[in-house]
């Protein structure tokens, strides 16, 4: 007899069990509601297509040699080799030398003895890597059978034929049954072996792939951990079976949108899965496939595309072009390519992973709905929504029979049915669809889920689409607070995390300040777009305490609280019942289980108060939407009063600054341009409309002409002029405005408004032009120093591939009076100068603590968006100091009224996925930073002429005693009325932004 850990290892079974095709590493993307891919944890691969019969046992005279073989390898030798072929993927030569095993067993010791068992074992496992279910099936009954006769329940022979056979069960679509047998599996071993073994890991790992894929999350969740703490004590960080328990892990936290916690283990699960198994396995791509999946989920498709792409070439080389796995892979690239709008790319992908399915796998397996549900939904996506209605139609119905209609799938279809009916105009039907679909997610996965906000979601566009907005407010206002709490997740991974899933939702908050702004209750719709701007004043000063993207909450007005609470309390109760008929149910389709009389009662009890309960449920949604409706014009006086403090505040602040000063702010959607005008007395909205593509094609274009000097801007300048500012042009024309703070949204940061031209003169000539975003709306205040202190630093020589700034010198001489010095033309101000070798990071510091009112730094400036390592200011020593690294060394300005960034290249770049946001991010870096006011510019300037503005500038202020933005303004058109330097490319690019006084 031979002990378990002499025939399998914990790697080979988890290998053989979990990274069989849809186990651990099996995901795939799901629907998406208005563009936004929603993905989901997928079932297991059950069985294979049925009808096939197990080989009978063979007999002692049926036991022959291989053909032409003078002999046959022992059987313990066959075993190990059959092992050995299972795991390097060769799953047909596997299941060959397994089925050789079995002779040897016979011929060696016996047709009924226990190593004829686990030979059969083997077999079955060889079965169900080649997803032939109802055969491994089959072959474990016959393994488990022989065991627990010769051996007994708790010998580890037949606990391990046990776990086999609960695999396949679970594959082959008996899942509660395959669930229940892995537990008593790991009952015995627990009995047998105690809690630290490392098989122990390996079953816990299996049973978290069988609790995820029940949708049984939270449980999955706890066998997870346990898994990867039983694997790393037995088996140490760097091994196969440590890395298999982290992606079972990770998949579930991926299913619990718990985002932040998965990434990290499993990028270090495929780390080792590329070192230990090759980049060239099949085990290796379902890695791949999972860790895209996340990226995905994060809405970095870029990232996703790639690792999908590379995922279904392994499994094209080396596991062909009929199995399982690949349609797993084509279906994930499918949806990425999706996602990316590349619709002649995703649609042929998802008709194959179709025929692929409906090939190998029975009529109603879940993962043929899975195929029908995605192509549904690309046709839905290119409107083809005739060709969509009948596969979700048929996904439902499938979802309906193997999971139920408690399970988060079924609601899945139900939305996804939604989004049809919705395309096909049937609003009654998408409406009904949609409130199933709500109330079966708030079962399955509560009521903070970003799933389940997706769901609010839709039923908030079929309400606005019906003209109900004050309902479809109430519940996008729960869907963006959801949203937040995901970006405050999102954030602790990384900026580009960050950024790409705000990407992502964005359209949930630009839905919600537009229907905010439709019904008047204008207030909140400026904070809707200030939260969604919390990812820009993030990006560099992130892990500080309160300024994480997702921390600020939007409120509720006295009617939409009530609504909220008994929204909490019923959906609630919902979710609590479902937990409890789930349990029971699974408890009484375990094998062999009776229920008590009182579990019995309580099953029917629970059956009818669920059903109860659901209806309650889309009954309150109805009287909802009825209350909403019938407060009428009560309702808007309300809503007035709900946001009268908040406009209150941000008109006392505008009387603060004087009478001529207003804020302007301006946000996208995908075919409007949307204005937000607040004056001391009213504030007010206009938008126009305009596509998202052709505003871009036209600040891109204006972008080119502004920074060739030779070039004419002005016909773009003007077109431009139409419209962003003609809209509002009259307004702040009768508000006698002079200065007009500018909250930008996208790719309007790109634009220096100063340029634009009303077909008489730039908007430089008209108005001060500060810009303006929520975190300096309290600095706005701050008094202004009388007379001036300034500190000067900069750069005068080429360093690397740094040109040389020769006018840095002049510069400098012009605006700071050094003491003993006696330039022949007075200095704007006095104070002190450091440049080349006497600018480092010590003398910044020390200069940013010594009380200056102005640093005054003329260096080059690399951004590079959403990467601090890379974003720099080049020291005169031609050290590099990042923006992590001012932030990590307390790098404070806590006296300067003005930082300034002159001749600095502050990384706009221009590329399509850049929207401008950097910009407005280092100014809330230097502005947390302690700084009051930040003046940068747009685009790498020239040395000569920056030099003069900035003099000018400072002169002035000083002389004058004008404002920050007066003075620069009035040096700009000093530049301006120069011939030499007429061109906007010389003076339209410096932007001034925080305390403009």
């Amino acid at each position: 007899m031979k002990n378990l850990s002499s025939i399998s290892s914990p790697a080979a079974l988890l290998l053989t069990m979990l990274l069989v095709p849809g186990a651990i590493y099996a995901q795939s993307e799901g629907p998406a509601s208005r563009g936004s891919p929603q993905e989901q944890a997928t079932a297991a691969l059950p069985q294979a297509t049925g009808g096939a019969q197990a080989p009978a046992i063979p007999s002692a005279g049926d036991l022959k040699k291989p053909p032409g073989a003078s002999g046959e390898a022992p059987y313990s030798d066959l075993l190990a080799q059959s092992r050995r072929a299972l795991i390097q993927g060769k799953q047909r030569d596997a299941l060959a030398l397994a089925q050789r095993a079995l002779t040897a067993a016979g011929a060696e010791h016996g047709e009924k003895s226990s190593e004829a068992g686990t030979a059969m074992r083997e077999i079955g496992t060889a079965y169900r890597a080649l997803t032939q279910y109802v055969l491994a099936i089959e072959w474990d009954r016959k393994a488990l059978a022989l065991h627990l006769q010769l051996l007994g329940a708790d010998h580890p022979e037949t606990i391990e034929s046990q776990r086999s056979l609960g695999n396949s069960l679970f594959r082959g679509g008996k899942a509660e049954e395959g669930l229940q047998t892995l537990l008593s599996s790991l009952e015995a071993l627990e009995r047998s072996q105690g809690r630290d073994d490392a098989r122990q890991a390996t079953l816990l790992s299996e049973l978290t792939v069988a609790y995820r894929v029940a949708g049984q999350l939270d449980a999955a969740a706890t066998f997870g951990k346990r898994a990867v703490e039983g694997t790393r004590r037995a088996r140490g960080d760097d091994h196969i079976d440590t890395a298999s328990a982290q992606m079972a892990l990770g998949n579930v936290l991926v299913a619990l949108a718990r985002f932040d916690e998965a990434l990290p283990m499993m990028e270090a699960a495929l780390a080792t899965f590329e070192r230990r198994m090759g980049r060239d396995h099949p085990d290796t791509a379902r890695a791949l496939s999972n860790v895209s999946t996340l990226y995905s989920r994060l809405g970095q498709h870029d990232k996703a595309v790639v690792l999908r792409q590379r995922a279904v070439a392994i499994a094209e080389r080396t596991l062909g072009p009929q199995h399982v796995d690949l349609a797993v892979h084509l279906n994930n690239l499918s949806l990425t390519y999706a996602a990316l709008e590349q619709w002649t790319l995703a649609l042929p992908l998802q008709k194959r992973v179709l025929a692929l399915r409906e090939q190998l796998m029975a009529p109603d397996h879940p993962q043929v709905a899975l195929a029908l549900n995605n192509l549904s939904h690309l046709h839905g996506r290119v409107g083809d929504y005739a060709a969509a209605l009948p596969l979700q139609l048929r996904a439902l119905a499938i979802r309906q029979k193997v999971l139920g209609d408690g399970h988060h799938e079924t609601a899945s279809s139900h939305h996804n049915l939604a989004v049809v009916y919705r395309g096909l105009g049937q609003l009654d039907e998408a409406m009904r669809q949609e409130e199933r679909a709500l109330s079966g997610y708030e079962a399955a996965l509560g009521t903070q889920h970003p799933q389940t906000a997706l769901v609010r979601a839709g039923l908030a566009e079929l309400h606005s689409r019906r003209g109900d907005l004050p309902l479809a407010i109430a519940l996008l206002k729960q869907t963006v607070n959801v949203q937040q709490a995901m970006r405050e997740q999102a954030a602790r991974i990384d900026a580009a995390a960050l950024r790409s899933y705000t990407a992502s939702v964005s359209n949930f908050y630009q839905q919600l300040a537009s229907a905010l702004s439709d019904e008047g209750r204008l207030p909140e719709a400026q904070l809707v777009l200030d939260m969604l701007k919390e990812e820009e004043q993030f990006e560099f000063v992130r892990r500080q305490p309160g300024t994480a993207p997702g921390s600020t909450r939007l409120g509720f007005n006295a009617a939409e609280q009530a609504w909220a609470e008994r929204y909490r309390q019923i959906s609630g109760r919902l979710a609590a019942l479902g937990a409890e008929q789930q349990a029971l149910e699974r408890t009484s389709r375990a094998p062999g289980a009776t229920l008590t009389p009182e579990q019995r009662q309580r099953r029917q009890t629970l059956a009818a108060d669920l059903a109860v309960a659901r209806t309650a449920f889309e009954s309150f949604l109805k009287d909802m939407r009825a209350d909403f409706a019938a407060k009428g014009a009560a309702r808007t006086v309300e809503l007035t009063e709900a946001g009268t403090q908040a406009l209150q505040a941000l008109r006392a602040l505008l009387q603060g600054l004087g009478s001529d000063s207003v804020l302007l702010q301006l946000y996208l959607t995908e075919d409007r341009v949307h204005f937000l005008l607040t004056t001391p007395g009213v504030q007010l909205a206009r938008s126009v409309s305009v596509s998202a593509t052709e505003l871009n094609r036209q600040i891109g274009q204006f972008r080119r002409l502004l920074r060739d000097p030779r070039s004419d801007p002005l016909p773009a300048a003007q077109a431009l002029y139409r419209l962003l500012i003609a809209p509002v042009a009259q307004d702040l024309e009768q508000a006698g405005a002079r200065t007009v703070m500018l909250s930008l949204d996208g790719a309007l940061r790109y634009l220096p408004f100063g340029a634009l031209h009303d077909g008489q003169r730039y908007l430089l000539q008209r108005w001060n032009l500060p810009i303006y975003t929520s975190v300096t709306r309290d600095r706005l205040r701050d008094a202004v120093t009388p007379a001036w202190r300034a500190a000067g630093l900069g750069v005068t020589r080429q360093i690397g591939s740094f040109d040389a700034l020769p006018g840095v010198r002049a510069e400098m001489s012009r605006i700071i009076q050094q003491p003993g010095t006696a330039p022949a033309t007075p200095a704007a101000m006095p104070g002190e100068v450091h440049l080349d070798e006497q600018f480092t990071a010590r003398k910044l510091m020390e200069v940013s603590r010594a009380g200056f009112s102005v640093m005054h730094l003329a260096s080059h400036f690399r951004f590079s968006p959403g990467t601090e390592a890379n974003s720099f200011l080049l020291l005169g020593d031609g050290q590099q100091l990042t923006l992590g690294e001012m932030r990590q060394q307390n790098l404070r300005f806590d006296q300067t009224e003005l930082l300034t960034l002159s001749a600095c290249e502050t990384g706009l770049g221009g590329g399509r996925d850049e929207r401008g946001q950097e910009i407005e991010g280092f100014g809330v870096l230097a502005q947390q930073q302690g700084a009051r006011a930040v003046l940068a510019t747009l685009w790498a300037v020239a040395d000569q002429s920056t030099a003069a503005l900035m003099a000018e500038t400072y002169r002035q202020r000083e002389a004058q005693r004008l404002s920050k933005i007066e003075a620069l303004r009035q040096a700009q058109l000093a530049l301006q009325r120069e011939s030499a330097y007429a061109h906007p490319f010389y003076w339209a690019p410096f932007i001034l932004m925080g305390n403009w006084k």
